[in-house]
């Protein structure tokens, strides 16, 4: 240990210079200045192992401590040394500078949180391997909880044994600063305060500055001139602004280590980290899970405020860590026994959040299934009806917590905190004591009342805090090594969400495997892309028919339609949309209607056809388009974006070769072949090509997608697919063909003469489904194909977008008839084709808006029409709930128009009129 006498040690004498100029380093001073227990015990015993530190302590809050210590860790790394970074106190922002310093991510150490034994291990564990180890002290170096020193820096380097240097903000004084200096040396004994630096001090009033410290006996390891502007950390409400979006940052810190090299005794740093005593350290265990749990956990540019320590507790008790972003990923994963929303700043990305609705939905979807959730302070934001951003503006955030979250002028309830919980759930049980801090300058509208919160050294307390027994969510931070119960808690709990989801899954799986084998073992073993070649279009066909299903689940559709009937609302009132979450319902089996995650297939493919002149413009185009929409600029990414879609574009048949990460290479052939001089493609290409739609459907199901929509791109599509109407329907190229995307009346004459050639050429009317579209489609209308047809295999709704889509539709209808009432209709195109094959497919779109942009954008605009109906579906109370008699369905009889007839309104309720007409 240090002793109480040490400081006295550090008498310097005459003070005697460098001799190579500056100040003498600490290693040279031999007599003139003591070293700090320099009759360290001379081998450490057993369990005692060397850990160098030393902790940089600051006069107060911006004395320097943060940009000091990341120029000093950034100097000795450039030197070649290894070297660790903690940080005293709760704070997340500046490990964040000390992580982007060391490329690694660094700790906190709070006595507040942990004992002596807990910190000593986390000093251990992260800093056994480096040459130093750095902490950078919290405040002012005696500053701690209310008006003690518990919790602060101070607190701290006595129970660590770890040497102070402590950082003397010399701003606008002059010789004032020794008398700083002498006061914090002698307000507490022992003040573990070993070395001084001096920063923003005039380098004239330095040597007079260094002479007088060391005639206090205390060494100075040097002193920071003022920097410039361009040089300083700028901060905002809760700290300064995180290391990542500092765009210079390396440049920064080099040129403020360039500035450190010449006026810092780093060497005199290194030896005094080095005569810290060892580390008697007790071994710290945990209980690991059976089996394996995956914990997501919220990160990135709004979710940043992570403790290193407690993800590193989650991994040493079994946890699996799986990060996702609420701002950029579709949803946090599907195979997750527990979740953590951090805290950060999300009021300043309100937008782009409520932009994700589909990460929004499964989130919701997910806590409110039971899926365990600890949310703090910016995730308690997140699941709120509504949070105002930093511009004042409010926006949907997920809404499994009421109310909204708005902007104060002042920080709230700032501090450490005891949280007493009022009854059992998540963290604890009543009687328990869980130890939390807050900062936060927005709040909310329903703070809860699950906690009692005690500020410690004081007599406030208030109640805040919603939980239960799978959800803690509030303001308030959590620390695992100082609430190891609650960790536990969490993690047991996760443990039992891990085995429910493996039994649910088991009998899924078992439930799979019976029907598989009855319906897709067969083709999928024998019909796969590698054995398509031995199987004729007759047996192909015979094969699908054989996978398909009896049709949909009419007793689930029955439960969705009584479940519309009973919601406080006109009967029928939202028409077509209530009829599509009913075949929802059918289609899936289940009435709980979801459509969390969902996707749009884009099937790119070139077409032989257009050398014939019946577009405006030539192949190429394809495949430019294409690769926009693998980079996300495309009209179909815009929409998706905003209607939380996710966009998995096909490389299904582009003749010129491209490449990019976001394109799926499922490419049956380099385009079709022109179908006025041979059959558009073989009956390999048509079989593969109709196959990889069901195996890309496959492929969604298996990573839980709920919702499918169709889109394509392929200049000269709109004739393919025209030809195909006008072939399965018997009618005339004139009834079929429109002008696509902007013929004139030359190009409309000629386009429909090449399709009235076709007709001629091909006896339509005496081939099979599959062979019409193998002679006139293309390779993006079987693929579509193929997706309708999976859509049906394995029970995923999918959505027909226009005509192009609506004619792969109809392919798939005319193969396999049990596809009809798989098919949900978005809008009607402006193609004059488009009427005839909805009214043969027997489809009602909800959307007639003109549309004819393709891509699939008229089926994305469907989506979030039927998440409004959805959330009618889900959250509006019944009649009963509102205590009024329920609408009674008449026939029409056409006096009324298609009211329905209300009876017994207790108008007293009142509340109900704004539902009830």
């Amino acid at each position: 240990m240090y002793t109480d006498a040490v400081t006295d040690g550090y008498s310097t004498g005459s003070g005697e210079q460098n001799p190579r100029g500056g100040q003498l380093s600490y290693a040279d001073r031999s007599e003139s200045c003591v070293h700090y227990h320099s009759e360290k015990i001379p081998g450490a015993l057993e369990g005692e192992e060397p850990v160098p530190r030393i902790l940089i302590a600051g006069t107060g809050s911006g004395a320097g401590k943060t940009s000091i210590t990341c120029g000093i860790l950034n100097s000795l790394i450039r030197r070649g040394h290894s070297a660790a970074a903690f940080k005293c106190g709760p704070d997340y922002i500046d490990t964040m500078f000390h992580s982007r310093v060391l490329g690694v991510s660094t700790g906190n150490l709070d006595s507040f949180f942990t004992d002596r034994d807990k910190l000593l291990h986390l000093i251990w564990k992260n800093g056994k391997e480096k040459e130093i180890s750095i902490v950078e002290g919290v405040m002012g170096y005696y500053d701690g909880i209310g008006f003690t020193d518990q919790g602060s820096s101070r607190d701290i380097a006595q129970l660590t044994d770890t040497p102070v240097v402590l950082l003397v903000n010399c701003g606008g004084m002059g010789c004032s600063v020794l008398a700083v200096l002498k006061g914090f040396l002698e307000f507490r004994q022992p003040s573990m305060i070993r070395g001084v630096i001096f920063n923003r001090m005039p380098e004239s009033l330095y040597p007079e500055a260094k002479r007088v410290a060391e005639e206090m006996g205390i060494c100075v390891f040097g002193y920071v001139p003022r920097q410039k502007q361009e040089l300083l950390f700028q901060s905002r409400h809760l700290g300064l602004v995180t290391a990542r979006e500092i765009d210079n940052f390396k440049e920064i810190v080099d040129r403020f280590s360039d500035q450190l090299e010449r006026t810092i005794d780093l060497d005199g740093l290194m030896t005094l980290a080095k005569s810290a005593p060892p580390i008697v350290r007790k071994a710290v265990s945990g209980e690991h899970m059976a089996e394996p749990v995956r914990i997501a956990v919220a990160k990135d540019e709004a979710f940043c405020f992570l403790y290193r320590d407690n993800l590193d507790y989650l991994q040493e008790h079994g946890c699996e860590i799986v990060y996702f972003s609420p701002l950029k990923d579709s949803g946090p994963g599907e195979d997750i026994d527990g979740l953590i929303l951090s805290g950060g700043y999300p009021e300043l990305y309100a937008e782009k959040l409520a932009h994700n609705e589909a990460m929004r939905r499964q989130i919701r979807r997910k806590i409110e299934n039971g899926l365990p959730c600890i949310a703090e302070c910016g995730g308690f934001l997140y699941l709120h009806e509504e949070l105002e951003g930093e511009d004042g503006t409010y926006h949907s955030m997920a809404g499994v917590l009421k109310g909204r979250c708005y902007k104060t002028e002042h920080l709230q309830r700032f501090g450490y905190l005891e949280l007493k919980p009022e009854a059992d759930c998540l963290l604890g049980e009543t009687g328990d004591t869980i130890k939390a801090h807050s900062f936060h300058y927005w709040d909310s509208e329903h703070k809860g009342s699950a906690f009692l919160a005690v500020k410690p050294g004081s007599r406030r307390q208030w109640q805040e805090g919603i939980s239960s027994d799978t959800l803690y969510a509030g303001f308030p931070h959590l620390y695992f090594f100082g609430n190891e119960k609650a960790a536990d808690r969490f993690i047991a709990k996760a443990g039992e969400y891990h085995r429910e989801r493996a039994q649910r899954h088991g009998e899924q799986k078992e439930h799979a495997v019976e029907a598989e084998e009855q319906k897709t073992c067969g083709w999928e073993r024998r019909i796969g892309m590698e054995n398509i070649p031995e199987f004729t279009r007759e047996q192909y066909t015979a094969y699908l028919a054989g996978q398909m299903p009896c049709g949909i689940d009419e007793a689930a559709a029955g439960r969705a339609a009584d479940r519309w009937d009973s919601i406080a609302k006109p009967l029928k009132g939202l028409g077509r949309l209530e009829e599509l979450v009913i075949q929802i319902a059918g289609i899936t089996g289940d009435e709980n209607v979801r459509i969390g995650k969902r996707a749009v297939i884009v099937m790119c493919a070139d077409n032989g056809i257009v050398e014939e002149g019946v577009t405006q413009t030539d192949s190429e185009v394809t495949a430019v388009v294409s690769l926009n929409i693998a980079k996300g600029t495309a009209s179909i990414n815009r929409m998706s974006d905003r209607a939380g879609i996710d966009v998995i574009p096909v490389d299904i048949g582009i003749a010129r070769g491209i490449t990019h990460p976001n394109l799926r290479a499922m490419k049956v052939a380099d385009g079709t072949r022109n179908f006025l001089k041979g059959p558009a493609m073989s009956e390999e290409e048509v079989c593969r090509a109709v196959d990889t739609g069901i195996r890309l459907v496959r492929e969604c199901r298996e990573q839980g997608y709920e919702l499918l929509a169709t889109g394509e791109m392929g200049i000269g599509n709109t004739t393919t697919s025209s030809a195909l109407i006008a072939a399965y329907l018997g009618l005339s190229a004139k009834d079929t063909v429109g002008r696509g995307a902007g013929l004139d009346d030359e190009g409309l004459a000629r386009k429909r003469g090449v399709i009235a050639r076709a007709l001629e050429t091909y006896p339509v009317e005496r081939m099979s489904p599959l062979e019409i579209l193998q002679t006139l489609g293309g390779l993006d209308l079987a693929g579509m194909a193929g997706i309708f047809i999976g859509g049906a295999v394995y029970r995923i709704p999918v959505i027909v977008d226009g005509l192009i889509s609506a004619a792969a539709a109809l392919a798939a209808v005319r193969i396999c008839p049990q596809v009809r009432p798989f098919l949900l209709a978005s809008h009607l195109s402006r193609e004059p084709a488009a009427e005839p094959v909805m009214r043969e497919l027997g489809l009602s779109p909800v959307i007639d808006g003109h549309l004819a942009l393709g891509e699939g954008t008229g089926a994305v605009l469907l989506v979030p029409m039927l998440d409004m109906a959805l959330e009618v579906y889900r959250e509006n109370d019944s009649f009963s709930e509102i205590g009024i008699e329920a609408y009674q369905e008449y026939e029409d009889s056409g006096e009324n128009g298609n009211e329905n007839t209300k009876v017994n309104i207790d108008i007293s309720k009142k509340e109900c009129i704004g539902d009830i007409r």
